[in-house]
């Protein structure tokens, strides 16, 4: 059986994400189709609107086959890691090609940035405009305009490199394609009536905010707007309490959380006692060199105790230690069936205590988050 993988987080699904399932299920003439999935915190420091096990459902009744969780230590990263432990799950599970969204749509552009990213020349010019104060995206792409007149500054653009990158690193024979995005862009924040797709910001913007639900009917598949409905939608306020607490309570202790450095640290003191609300607090720290998904990933960290000594660049770099099965259709168990004598990392489905040491740290954070939510802990993957 041939089988294709995507990359995604589903914050939430939309018709713009059935629109790449179908077109790379079209393109690629796959057997099977395999989702690496950011679990219940995505790359950009933001708990799911919704939990895994319910996006984990949505991808299989939009057309996937095996929804594979990415671990929290690669999903709430910076692009290269995250790319790196996405990447890593879909070589290790014997996927033929990768299939992403791009704005630009040009695969043969993306590679060749991704190999002058790997020329120390240009990386030391990157260090050197950070130095000047520019955030990390800003850098790279300044850097990249004396090499090429490709404009690496859309964040699905920034992501394929990292995935083009991440394949080369690991030696990995995937072929990288990519899908051009249609009708809207990644930051767009309102909803066109007259279109049917719509970027997620715009979604969690709508229905967080004081918007009726009913605008994003048209934007989303039917199935995906009945659990928008009925479920309990997450985000930093509901966290915003117990960050604080963890906050005024660590004091110093703060310094050994991952990714936390001095600057960032009394940033963070400075403002947590001004800060009333959530978006108060995060627009405070956002500076030019500090993002506003730098500084939520630093704050997940912080609200999950991730601390330096957890996090090694070393064992980082050797791509997560097991693959979790998420959701499974039928076509994806005789996947598993098939490959399963040759799939290189332990495969968990159902959790168990022989194989929970896989997977403890990413199930304290669900059940955190579930204390939100207020769903159960599903040990087995969703079935369809």
């Amino acid at each position: 059986m041939n089988a294709t993988g995507i990359i995604v987080e589903y914050n939430p699904l939309h018709n713009g994400h059935l629109y790449h399932i179908k077109e790379t299920r079209k393109r690629s003439q796959c057997d099977v189709l395999i989702a690496v999935m950011s679990g219940d915190f995505v790359q950009r420091g933001e708990p799911a609107i919704l939990n895994k096990h319910i996006r984990a459902r949505q991808a299989l009744k939009s057309g996937v086959d095996i929804v594979i969780e990415l671990p929290y230590l690669y999903s709430v990263q910076s692009a290269d890691f995250f790319a790196l432990g996405a990447v890593s799950l879909l070589d290790a599970l014997h996927v033929s090609n990768l299939y992403f969204g791009s704005e630009s749509g040009n695969i043969d552009e993306l590679k060749t940035v991704a190999h002058y990213l790997d020329h120390n020349e240009v990386n030391t010019h990157i260090k050197s405009l950070i130095k000047e104060g520019n955030s990390y995206p800003v850098a790279t792409s300044l850097a990249l305009k004396h090499y090429t007149d490709f404009n690496l500054i859309n964040p699905n653009d920034i992501l394929g490199v990292r995935y083009i990158k991440s394949i080369e690193s690991i030696g990995s024979m995937i072929e990288p394609c990519t899908i051009k995005r249609i009708q809207s862009n990644y930051h767009d924040e309102s909803i066109n009536n007259d279109s049917s797709i719509a970027s997620a910001t715009s979604i969690r913007k709508a229905i967080l905010g004081e918007e009726n639900s009913a605008s994003i009917k048209h934007v989303v598949p039917d199935y995906v707007y009945s659990d928008l409905k009925i479920h309990k939608l997450t985000s930093w306020t509901d966290f915003y309490p117990y960050l604080k607490y963890k906050i005024i309570s660590s004091g110093e202790y703060l310094l050994d959380i991952h990714e936390m450095n001095r600057e960032i640290y009394s940033r963070i003191i400075k403002f947590i006692h001004l800060s009333k609300h959530y978006e108060t607090f995060i627009n405070s720290l956002t500076t030019k060199r500090l993002t506003k998904a730098r500084l939520q990933r630093v704050l997940c960290n912080v609200l999950l105790d991730v601390k330096k000594n957890h996090i090694q660049v070393q064992k980082l770099n050797q791509g997560p230690k097991y693959s979790r099965i998420l959701g499974i259709s039928k076509v994806g168990q005789d996947y598993i069936k098939e490959t399963k004598h040759k799939v290189r990392l332990p495969l968990i489905t159902n959790i168990s205590k022989q194989n929970f040491h896989y997977v403890s740290f990413d199930e304290q954070i669900t059940d955190l988050y579930h204390f939100i939510d207020g769903q159960s802990r599903c040990k087995i993957p969703i079935f369809d």
